[in-house]
């Protein structure tokens, strides 16, 4: 596989259109201490908006299938997410999840 940088526009969405099914385990091997930067998102989220009933609003780029979305949504009762994802298998995915 190509690294990222040497990867075109078509060629990076053909992968996550075609690969999405297993995208939990790969980005879980791939990012070092993955769950942990879960944890470290909601912490820095909580340094600004440290109500959890007041609305926060959220805008989440490349958002995959959907992991960190909902660890927020599940955190922040309140949360009003938009999300930006441009692979249509990322977005099934992320749906199922949500």
């Amino acid at each position: 596989m190509k690294s990222s940088k040497d990867m075109s526009k078509a060629e990076v969405l053909d992968f996550f259109n075609t690969n999405f099914g297993d995208y939990d385990e790969w980005i879980s091997k791939v990012v070092p201490n993955y769950n942990e930067l879960q944890r470290q998102i909601l912490n820095v989220i909580d340094c600004f908006h440290s109500n959890k009933d007041a609305t926060l609003k959220v805008l989440e780029l490349g958002l995959g299938s959907g992991t960190t979305a909902k660890h927020v949504l599940s955190n922040y009762s309140n949360a009003k997410l938009t999300g930006i994802e441009f692979s249509d298998g990322m977005i099934s995915l992320a749906k199922r999840k949500l």
